[in-house]
């Protein structure tokens, strides 16, 4: 599968993955084997500079410009929620997760989730050339190629029904993010992110 600035190369054997970066010009390998019972069944979606796929219950996105991967825990998958089903623009790709939305850059190699709660389980991402957007009655997100990083609110909510607050706080998991919240998270996997650094 190829794009303009990336391409994911899948082994005879379907056992390995690696992603290609036109502007390092580089192989670099997923950092996990697919798993004997998913091989020939991964499906990588790409992009002009990024590219998704999901393994061992798990997304990955690749970024031709940054030469990284990135990933975050899909959950368990469920058809009526398009769990782990990404949706790839230019620039940016995203996918549900059982806990939100994760997107991904391929121009900053940076990836992060936008928290979904209770009663936001059908929500899904779209994707522009440089953005991904959550919106939901009770919360909306935007998702920025440039930075990898999530500008997020939540709305108030009658009483009795709560809310995370996260106050469009950068998320951990991504290198200059701070530690502290967890609203707005970046990769989960940080084997997968420190083998592709």
């Amino acid at each position: 599968m190829q794009g303009r600035h990336v391409l994911v190369l899948i082994s005879p054997d379907r056992s390995k993955v690696w992603g290609w970066s036109q502007s390092s010009g580089k192989m670099t390998p997923l950092p996990v084997d697919v798993p004997e019972e998913e091989r020939g069944k991964v499906q990588p979606i790409v992009g002009q500079d990024v590219a998704m796929l999901v393994v061992g219950g798990t997304v990955y996105a690749f970024g031709g410009s940054s030469g990284k991967w990135g990933s975050h825990p899909v959950g368990e998958r469920d058809a009526v929620n398009h769990l782990g089903v990404p949706v790839v623009g230019t620039t940016v790709a995203a996918t549900r997760t059982a806990d939100g939305v994760y997107a991904y850059s391929g121009v900053s190699g940076k990836g992060g989730l936008h928290e979904l709660g209770e009663g936001e389980e059908a929500v899904a991402p779209s994707v522009g050339i440089d953005y991904a957007m959550v919106r939901s009655p009770k919360s909306f997100g935007m998702f920025s190629a440039e930075t990898g990083t999530w500008g997020s609110v939540r709305y108030p909510q009658p009483q009795g029904e709560s809310a995370p607050d996260n106050g469009g706080e950068e998320g951990p998991g991504e290198p200059d993010q701070p530690a502290d919240s967890d609203a707005d998270r970046g990769s989960s996997n940080a084997e997968a992110d420190e083998a592709t650094e």
